[in-house]
């Protein structure tokens, strides 16, 4: 999440930015924060849903099927639940934060650099590609399963889940 301190931070690095920007490069950059709010808020909406995720006791049995190797494909499913549950505000946030770049390249202003490195490094993070790609090493057939069940399609709580699958594994 978003932390309320980086976030300030950011909107005092802009300010002090502001007196050698290009107009268009201070619209920008305010927009850039605006969306940042807005994907703020609602991330925090999504977490929420986390929080109140509870494992159907139909889903758990489908779980049943699967090896506790498939805990590394989990997160993959955690996080594109989580990504499609904040939108458009993260696309929003995308596209803002791709142009202000671009914008940047220009100027070369390196406030703004370091507000756009700030971004970057909060929202999104290199491990996404590992969990592609641990998600993608697992069967079809697991891959079905963990499609298959619906409360996956929503942000859910991938500890709970693999809690669960342990326990199962832990059982027999």
């Amino acid at each position: 999440m978003l932390n309320r301190f980086l976030l300030l931070a950011l909107c005092l690095l802009s300010f002090s930015a502001h007196s050698e920007l290009t107009e268009e490069m201070k619209y920008g950059s305010v927009l850039l924060q605006i969306n940042v709010a807005k994907f703020e808020e609602k991330q925090t909406e999504c977490m929420s849903r986390v929080r109140d995720y509870r494992l159907p006791v139909e889903e758990r049995e489908v779980l049943k099927k699967l090896d506790t190797s498939i805990s590394k494909g989990l997160y993959f499913l955690y996080k594109k639940s989580f990504d499609d549950c904040t939108q458009p505000e993260l696309f929003e946030l995308s596209q803002t934060l791709l142009q202000l770049q671009e914008l940047n390249k220009k100027e070369n202003n390196k406030i703004i650099n370091e507000q756009i490195r700030l971004i970057r490094q909060l929202v999104f993070t290199g491990s996404d590609i590992s969990n592609q790609r641990f998600y993608d090493s697992l069967s079809e057939f697991e891959k079905e399963i963990l499609e298959s069940i619906p409360s996956f399609k929503k942000p859910f709580d991938s500890l709970q889940v693999l809690d669960v699958i342990q326990s199962f594994s832990q059982a027999e």
